[in-house]
């Protein structure tokens, strides 16, 4: 016990010691900015300097005469040549220059009904009656040749001339009446193709007329488009907004359960610190009482 005012003493030396230390690491660091901020003029007082000698040098070069070649100065200017194309290009109207490609998007839905309605006018009328009356006209005139073959024998694919074919009336007729129902069949066929052709065009008009009498039909079919996109964005927005919220309540929870075992660790620690303390205490007091039993014995 008669040695704890050495040691505060000493404890109260050092720490003065310490503090000491400290100003003067303090004041050197004071005396080094100071010397940072006189090198940092000396280094802008020499930037200054070599910036005046250069634009003197500058000066100079200009007041001498002009001893280089001309090569030279031509090199170094541009050509009038040169500028040329860009005054040129510069000087076209607006009208040479290419409008930019306008893109569509390929799911706009405004683009839809102009498409069908430019199909249904769009429309042909099919060829099938035209394959219907070759295939008629070939039977029909293979018919006639086989009808002249009973009728008159092999005689007649002996003629080689028109002399020859007008020589035989019969053969006239029979040509006439092979050629003019075939005539007949492809007036038929073109009557029949123009009849599609127009029932094409009265059914694209009706369409027309209707869509022109009816506005509100596809108004009202576009705005239940935009409904139902406007529904899915909500939807998609709802869902985004409930996943916000469940990870707030995790990461809640989380920090909850982070801050709770931080506590748990800090009251362990606190009792840990609290122990080792009472034990100290325990074992400086028996230190004690051994220095007393050991200082009694040596004056008994």
């Amino acid at each position: 016990m008669a040695k704890k005012p050495t040691t505060t003493k000493s404890l109260e030396s050092d720490v003065a010691a310490e503090l000491e230390k400290a100003l003067d690491l303090d004041l050197n660091g004071g005396e080094g900015g100071l010397d940072m901020a006189a090198s940092m003029e000396d280094l802008e007082a020499q930037i200054s300097a070599a910036a005046d000698e250069l634009a003197r040098e500058g000066r100079s070069q200009r007041s001498e005469p002009a001893n280089e070649p001309q090569a030279a100065k031509a090199a170094s200017q541009p050509k009038p040549a040169e500028l040329r194309p860009v005054e040129s290009r510069a000087s076209q109207p607006n009208g040479f220059t290419p409008a930019p490609a306008a893109f569509t998007p390929a799911n706009d839905d405004r683009q839809k009904d102009y498409r069908t309605l430019l199909h249904g006018l769009n429309r042909r009328a099919s060829s099938t009656v035209y394959w219907v009356i070759a295939f008629i006209s070939l039977a029909w005139i293979a018919g006639a040749g086989g009808l002249a073959n009973l009728l008159f024998g092999s005689d007649i694919w002996k003629i080689r001339t028109f002399d020859q074919f007008f020589a035989r009336p019969e053969l006239i007729g029979l040509a006439v009446a092979a050629i003019i129902p075939v005539i007949l069949f492809w007036g038929f066929a073109a009557m029949i193709r123009r009849a599609q052709e127009m029932r094409i065009a009265a059914q694209s008009m009706t369409e027309v007329a209707f869509r022109l009498a009816e506005p509100e039909n596809l108004a009202q079919d576009r705005v239940m488009m935009i409904g139902q996109a406007v529904r899915r964005e909500v939807a998609a927005m709802g869902e985004g907004i409930e996943r916000t919220l469940a990870r707030a309540v995790e990461l809640e929870t989380l920090v909850h359960s982070e801050v709770s075992q931080i506590e748990r660790s800090y009251s362990e620690n606190e009792a840990r610190i609290r122990s080792l303390v009472d034990g100290l205490g325990s074992e400086r007091e028996a230190v004690v009482s051994h220095a007393e039993r050991v200082r009694a014995s040596i004056h008994g």
